[in-house]
C-alpha cells in the first residue's frame, strides 16, 4: 500500500494542490485520529465526497451495472486524456453506468489557487461550484423486477432440492433426473426478460446469480472482486454473478423455438388444420429421430394439426413440415419448411440481432440463426479443441514432434474437415499413420481411438445435412438465442408482427428534473408476411399449451388466458469440475393476457432440466403484473423510487 501511494505521489509530480485519495469510507474513529494529527501533518485532510449508493441493493444489477477506476488503456485515452477526467475518478464499468457515463457524471467543481514553488495551496482566486449529472428514469417496473428475482432464486432452489415452487397460484412439484437418481443439483443460474409488448420497453431483466453494486462505489476490494469469479473457471455452466445471462448467454432454446418453424410451415402453405399421424419416429438412413414422447414411452400424438402440434410438443409434426411429407406413411404434405426458409423467418423476428438495449459492456450476444456455412466452423473448433488435448497420448513410441510440428499436425486435420465427401475410416487411419500418431489407441476413459474420434464424431457431420434441418426445426442443433432475443421474438409474436427495439429507457431530465432531455418512443418495424392470420393460428397453439397441454399444471386454472410454450434443450458435454454431464436447458416464454397481450416473458435455467419447471418464473411474473397479487385493487397514488443515487 505504501510503494501504491508513492507510485500516485510521483505520477502526479508537483501539483500539490491536487488531492489524492488514498482511503474511502474510513470507521468515524479512524477520522478522529486523522483530524487529531491534522496539526502536525495539514497535508492530510479529511473530506465528504457524494458516492453512488444504490439503495435496492442487488435489484437491477445487471442493468445498472457498477462503477470502477480508470485502469485500461482505452479509459485512460478517453476519460483522461480527451475528457480531462482526474486520475482518480470512478468511471461506469458496464451497463447502464457505462453507456450513459457522460449523463450521469455532471460537471466538476473548480477551485483556481495561488500555489508556491513547492505547488502548495497559498490563496484560493475563486470557485465555480460542481453541477450534478442527469437523472435517468428506466422503464423497470421495481416491484415486478423484485418479484422476477424472488420467482427465479425460489424456482432454481426448489429445482435443486427436488422439491416444489410454493404459490397461491399453485405449487408445482419438481421431479428427478431419472437416469442420474437424483434431482438437477447443478440448477444454479438462470434469466428473465419480461417486455412490454407495446413499446418493445423492458419491465424486468434478472439474472441469477447477481452482485451488489456498492461493492464498487469506491473502489472493489480484492477479496470481494474474487468472490464474483466462477468457483471452477473451466466450467461454463458456472455461477457467475458478473455475467449478464440475459444479454451474453445464447443457447438452444429447444421447443420454444417451434412457434418459427410452424409459422414457416403455414407461409408456405400449409393448412393450420391439416393432420399429421404421429408415428413415433423418423429414420435418417439407419439413424432413428424420435418424437419426445415415443422416446420416453413408445407411444404417439395421433393425428395432430398446427395447434395440437405446439400444445404437445409434438417433434414428428415438425420433423414432417422439414421433410415435405410424413415419412412413415409416405403421405405429400404439399409443401416443405427447408433450412432457409427457417433462416429467414429467425431474422424476421430479429433472432439473429441484437435487440438494441441500451447496454453496450457487456456485449451483447447475436447471430445465433443457424448457417450452414458457420456449422463447418463450428466442427473446425471443436475438432481442434478436442485435439489439444489428446492428441499428445497418441503419437507413436518413439516419435517426438515439437509444439510447433503438433500445432501444423492438427491443423492438417482439421483441414480434412473441408472434403466434400468424408473421408474414409481407413483412409483416415492411414493418413493418421503416416503422420506419426497410433490411429486405434484407446486412452484411459476414452470409448474409441483416434482415427473413429474424428471419423465418427467430427467428419461425418461437418457438412450441412438434412439431420441438421430436422435439428434446427425443434430448436436443437446450429441455433442459439439469448433470453432478450427470445422475448422481443414472443413480443412481436403476440402484437401482431411489430418488432420494436427493445429499450430500458423512460426518460433522462436534468439534475433538478425541470428539463426533459430524452423521451422513449417506441420503435418498430412491420414484419413481413404473406398473410398476418398465420400469427393468429400459432398464438393459439401457444394458448392450447397453458389451458391444455404442457403447461397445463401451471395455467389450466389461472384466472388470466395466458399463451405459453415450453422448452428443453440438450447441453452436450462433460462438466470438467464434476465429471458429470450437464443438465439440459429449461426454457418458458410466455405472452399475457392472450386476448390482448401486454407483456412477454422469456425464461431460460441453465441445467433445470425439464422447460415446464421454469414456469413458476413467468407465472409469478404475469400475475403480478396484471395485479392479481393485491388483496383490493384500489386508484394508486404515483410515486418514484429510486434504483440509484
Amino acid at each position: 500500500a505504501i510503494m501504491s501511494l508513492y507510485d500516485q505521489l510521483d505520477r502526479q509530480g508537483h501539483r500539490a494542490y491536487q488531492p489524492i485519495n488514498i482511503a474511502y469510507g474510513i470507521k468515524d474513529a479512524t477520522v478522529a485520529k486523522v483530524e487529531e494529527g491534522m496539526i502536525d501533518t495539514p497535508a492530510i485532510q479529511v473530506s465528504v465526497e457524494p458516492i453512488r449508493h444504490y439503495p435496492e441493493g442487488e435489484t437491477a444489477a445487471h442493468i445498472l451495472g457498477y462503477l470502477g477506476k480508470i485502469s485500461q488503456p482505452n479509459e485512460i485515452d478517453r476519460y483522461v486524456k480527451e475528457k480531462k477526467y482526474s486520475p482518480n475518478d470512478l468511471i461506469g464499468k458496464t451497463g447502464i453506468e457505462e453507456k450513459f457515463e457522460s449523463d450521469l457524471r455532471g460537471k466538476n467543481g473548480i477551485k483556481r489557487v495561488e500555489v508556491d514553488v513547492l505547488g502548495n495551496t497559498t490563496n484560493v482566486i475563486d470557485e465555480e461550484k460542481a453541477v450534478p449529472g442527469n437523472n435517468i428514469y428506466l422503464s423497470i417496473d421495481l416491484e415486478l423486477q423484485k418479484v422476477a428475482e424472488d420467482a427465479l432464486e425460489r424456482t432454481l432452489e426448489g429445482i435443486r432440492q427436488g422439491g416444489s415452487f410454493q404459490s397461491r397460484w399453485g405449487n408445482h412439484k419438481f421431479g428427478v433426473n431419472r437416469r442420474k437418481g437424483r434431482p438437477y443439483v447443478n440448477a444454479t443460474s438462470g434469466s428473465v426478460v419480461v417486455e412490454n409488448v407495446k413499446t418493445g420497453e423492458i419491465l424486468a431483466l434478472a439474472n441469477y446469480p447477481a452482485y451488489d453494486p456498492n461493492l464498487f462505489a469506491t473502489g472493489i476490494s480484492s477479496t470481494d472482486w474474487q468472490s464474483l469469479m466462477p468457483e471452477h473457471e473451466d466450467d461454463l455452466l458456472a455461477p457467475r454473478p458478473l455475467y449478464n445471462i440475459a444479454l451474453q448467454t445464447a443457447v438452444q432454446p429447444g421447443s420454444t423455438f417451434k412457434m418459427i418453424t410452424a409459422l414457416a410451415g403455414l407461409e408456405n402453405g400449409m393448412n393450420p388444420h391439416r393432420t399429421i399421424r404421429d408415428m413415433g419416429q423418423v429414420f435418417i438412413g439407419s439413424h432413428p429421430k424420435g418424437c419426445w414422447l415415443w422416446n420416453s414411452s413408445r407411444r404417439t400424438h395421433g393425428a395432430v394439426d398446427v395447434y395440437n402440434a405446439l400444445r404437445d410438443s409434438c417433434n414428428y409434426y415438425f420433423y414432417s413440415l422439414a421433410l415435405g411429407r410424413n415419412q412413415r406413411t409416405g403421405e405429400s404434405l404439399g409443401m416443405r419448411v427447408d433450412i432457409e426458409d427457417i433462416m429467414n423467418m429467425s431474422k424476421k423476428f430479429g433472432l439473429n440481432d441484437k435487440s438494441g438495449i441500451e447496454i453496450d459492456i457487456p456485449n451483447e450476444a447475436s447471430g445465433g440463426v443457424p448457417n450452414p456455412q458457420n456449422k463447418v466452423l463450428t466442427i473446425k473448433a471443436m475438432l481442434r479443441r478436442k485435439l489439444k488435448g489428446v492428441i499428445q497420448g497418441h503419437i507413436k513410441d518413439g516419435e517426438e514432434f515439437s509444439e510447433e510440428e503438433i500445432d501444423e499436425k492438427i491443423e492438417e486435420i482439421v483441414s480434412w474437415t473441408e472434403i466434400m465427401e468424408p473421408l474414409s475410416r481407413n483412409e483416415v487411419i492411414k493418413r493418421l499413420d503416416e503422420m506419426g500418431f497410433e490411429p486405434e489407441r484407446r486412452l484411459p476413459g476414452e470409448r474409441e481411438g483416434l482415427a473413429d474420434m474424428i471419423k465418427f464424431t467430427y467428419l461425418d457431420f461437418a457438412g450441412w445435412n438434412i439431420t441438421d434441418t430436422l435439428d434446427v426445426s425443434i430448436g436443437q442443433g446450429q441455433s442459439a438465442y439469448t433470453p432478450i432475443q427470445m422475448a422481443n421474438f414472443i413480443a412481436t409474436l403476440a402484437n401482431g408482427g411489430n418488432r420494436h427495439k427493445v429499450t430500458v429507457i423512460d426518460s433522462i431530465k436534468n439534475f433538478d428534473n425541470s428539463k426533459t432531455i430524452f423521451e422513449s418512443k417506441a420503435d418498430a418495424t412491420k414484419i413481413k408476411l404473406k398473410n398476418y392470420q398465420n400469427l393468429d393460428h400459432v398464438k393459439l397453439g401457444m394458448r392450447k399449451v397453458a389451458s391444455e397441454g404442457t403447461a397445463r399444471s401451471l395455467f389450466g386454472n389461472f384466472p388470466i388466458p395466458v399463451a405459453a410454450k415450453t422448452g428443453t434443450a440438450e447441453r452436450t458435454g462433460t462438466n470438467p469440475a464434476t465429471g458429470d454431464t450437464y443438465d439440459d436447458y429449461a426454457w418458458f416464454v410466455a405472452f399475457a393476457p392472450y386476448e390482448e397481450p401486454e407483456i412477454a416473458v422469456s425464461v431460460v435455467l441453465f441445467q433445470g432440466g425439464s422447460g415446464g419447471y421454469a414456469g413458476p418464473v413467468a407465472r409469478e411474473i404475469i400475475a403480478e403484473y396484471m395485479g392479481l397479487n393485491e388483496e383490493s385493487i384500489e386508484e394508486e397514488v404515483p410515486y418514484k423510487t429510486k434504483l440509484a443515487r
